[in-house]
């Protein structure tokens, strides 16, 4: 999968229950962009979704990411 590239600045929010969203301050038209959203499901487990828009404003893609805390 390629990840889309967006030049737009984008803010990160970190919200309550360890959850968080992260998006461009401003979406522009001609300009690729990402939404985020995760949240935490078990205390080593989150999940992100991550919707990846086109220039044109068109969706591109969706995925959701597992992400899992291991200890060494």
């Amino acid at each position: 999968m390629e990840r889309q590239k967006s030049d737009l600045p984008v803010q990160i929010l970190l919200l309550p229950d360890a959850a968080s969203a992260n998006c461009p301050l401003e979406i522009k038209r001609g300009y690729p962009f990402v939404l985020e959203a995760g949240w935490l499901v078990a205390p080593n487990l989150r999940y992100r979704l991550v919707r990846s828009y086109s220039a044109k404003g068109e969706l591109l893609n969706l995925t959701l990411v597992q992400e899992e805390k291991v200890s060494y």
